[in-house]
């Protein structure tokens, strides 16, 4: 196999998705397919899907059923609108002590004990997957002054160690 493909077939390269068997027109390829959407309906779009976090939407892009004119990275394909992935994504402050939507620690810390999780793992799924944005995906960055630990917040006794492919 040659060491620079676009050197030695440069005569026949079509890009790499070619070269690879893929296509991903419309998710990131330096030539997609089709123009990207305009960024306000884009921003629309990805506000009614409620997602938390930009790993949410780059699987969302990957899938095939996604609409071809999204792109994976909006602040490539909207250099001068993007103002960032909380606004992207409709979820300003969220996650972060500062915002008005995160509960406060003792009652985040409160709700958690409830749920009886006895990993890091377990909480991240369960914040990730949940329509409860009152919990902050990093609790030790939403609550510096307050956090004493895994244990304390999870309210366990141990923690159980889950491979990270468990999620």
């Amino acid at each position: 196999m040659a060491v620079i493909p676009s050197a030695t077939y440069e005569e026949d390269w079509a890009g790499w998705a070619d070269f690879l068997g893929k296509s991903y027109a419309g998710r990131g390829d330096p030539k997609p397919a089709r123009r990207p959407r305009p960024f306000t309906q884009a921003r629309a779009f990805a506000h009614k899907l409620h997602f938390r976090h930009p790993i949410q939407w780059h699987a969302y892009i990957r899938r095939k059923a996604c609409p071809p004119d999204l792109r994976i990275n909006p602040r490539l394909a909207y250099p001068k609108e993007f103002r960032g992935w909380k606004d992207f994504l409709g979820n300003p402050e969220r996650g972060t002590a500062r915002g008005s939507t995160v509960w406060p620690f003792e009652r985040a810390r409160q709700f958690v004990h409830k749920l009886q999780l006895s990993s890091i793992v377990q909480y991240d799924r369960y914040v990730r997957n949940t329509l409860n944005h009152h919990l902050p995906l990093l609790p030790q960055t939403a609550y510096p002054d307050l956090w004493r630990g895994w244990k304390d917040f999870l309210g366990t006794r141990s923690l159980k160690w889950l491979a990270r492919g468990a999620l």
